[in-house]
């Protein structure tokens, strides 16, 4: 199946499925400036334009924190390859709708519907690994990485590729129709290269035919949502997940903060993309960490270069001190780029990493629903969050530019204060699972 240091055949597939996730979600981040430009003889206001893209955000980061709620039983009743199977498919159909609208009202629900689709994806990606290499845990690990790796490199492809492609074709309609076929190859590869388990391995137990029911749902929440830990994992871990959205907003914002052209702006945010790549370095840091504090201290290091990197933001949307600091506008762009990245940098493992450590070691029956509702918890943070986005940017103009950042950085300074006092919980648990 495999060579010694080599991935299997699953690891590929998983990969490919995943990079074709991430590249049909992420590709309309490149294509909204586009977009919101076309609004803008209606408007004459490149301020009402920018709450258009964050109210959009916030539509479609609670129809993706809906799907969370609820996919993660979707997940455990048929599994993760049927489900990814069909809900590429409806990223696909999502996409292709987006291609065809011309009602300003309804992007944000189109884009809504996308969201709740992909937002199976990693957690469907992750039962199947887990029920290959339940019984290898240093495998099981991993195959996350590789899993984050996919992520990654899907949404740096799709950034990068997505503004050649506004370049070579100039129509965002047909890109958004590319971006839908790369969800139906996904699809395509999950249902015909992926099994659910190993070939030796027969599901017979009638619970795990069942899990639908109404007992079987019933028992995961109150195992799941019964346990203090894993709300105040939750509430930390959603702050974190802010990041995996603010990629909506930031291309709006270097546009009014710079005036480069609007086909670059999309492109700059593959900055956070490279600095969720480049963070995947941390995981073989913290876990090279001699004991629990160590680790938890290395973890407090990443929150605080986080919050400064999002307080350099709120910065650079001050005009006053734009004008004094940087001598181009291009500048600029490049040091929004660089702290953007930062951000993303010093949050990938806690983003990654985190709810696949505490599923698994604090809830082994139940692993899918909480992997699913953990990253609810960062979904529906961030809906409201880019709503109040929206109003401030809205109303205050340049000053809710700044207020957004500044309220971002508060929220990463007290996610980052409860994990760092919950985390030590988690590694004690570890540890003594590792020792039996």
């Amino acid at each position: 199946m495999k060579t010694e240091r080599g991935l299997s055949k699953l690891d590929i597939a998983i990969f490919a499925t995943y990079f074709c996730t991430s590249f049909a979600v992420t590709l309309p981040v490149d294509l909204m400036p586009i977009i919101s430009a076309e609004q803008a003889a209606l408007s004459g206001s490149g301020f009402v334009i920018a709450s258009f893209v964050a109210t959009t955000a916030s539509i479609s980061t609670f129809c993706g924190g809906c799907g969370k709620l609820i996919n993660g039983f979707v997940c455990q009743g048929l599994g993760g390859r049927q489900s990814s199977s069909l809900y590429l498919i409806g990223m696909a159909l999502s996409l292709l709708g987006l291609s065809y609208n011309v009602e300003i009202s309804k992007f944000g629900y189109i884009l809504g519907g996308l969201e709740f689709f992909s937002s199976m994806q990693w957690t469907a990606c992750s039962l199947i690994l887990a029920n290959h290499y339940s019984t290898d845990p240093v495998r099981f690990a991993s195959s996350i990485a590789t899993l984050t790796l996919a992520s990654t490199c899907g949404t740096l492809t799709a950034k990068a590729g997505g503004t050649t492609l506004l370049f070579l074709i100039n129509d965002w309609r047909i890109v958004a129709r590319i971006g839908a076929s790369v969800a139906l190859l996904g699809s395509f590869i999950i249902r015909f290269l992926v099994s659910e388990r190993p070939n030796d391995i027969i599901k017979s137990s009638e619970s795990e035919l069942n899990k639908l029911s109404f007992s079987a749902v019933k028992s995961s929440m109150t195992s799941v949502l019964g346990s203090p830990i894993f709300w105040l994992v939750g509430i930390a871990h959603a702050t974190a997940l802010m990041t995996r959205s603010a990629d909506r907003i930031l291309g709006s914002f270097v546009l009014e903060a710079t005036n480069i052209p609007r086909k670059f702006c999309g492109g700059l945010t593959a900055s956070m993309t490279i600095g969720f790549l480049s963070g995947l370095s941390n995981i073989q840091k913290f876990h090279n960490q001699v004991n629990a504090k160590s680790k938890t201290r290395f973890l407090r290091r990443r929150y605080q270069g986080a919050a400064i990197s999002v307080l350099g933001l709120a910065l650079c949307a001050n005009s006053n001190f734009v004008n004094i600091v940087f001598p181009s506008k291009k500048v600029l762009a490049g040091v929004i780029a660089l702290l953007a990245g930062s951000m993303a940098f010093n949050l990938s493992f806690q983003v990654y990493q985190i709810p696949a450590m505490v599923s698994s070691t604090l809830f082994e029956e139940n692993k899918a629903v909480c992997l699913s509702l953990l990253d609810a918890f960062g979904f529906f943070l961030a809906s409201p969050v880019w709503a109040a986005a929206s109003y401030m940017i809205s109303v205050m103009g340049e000053n809710g530019w700044i207020a957004t950042w500044t309220l971002l950085s508060v929220l990463f300074s007290i996610g980052g204060t409860i994990m760092v006092n919950v985390l030590p919980v988690v590694l004690r648990k570890q540890d003594a699972l590792q020792k039996v």
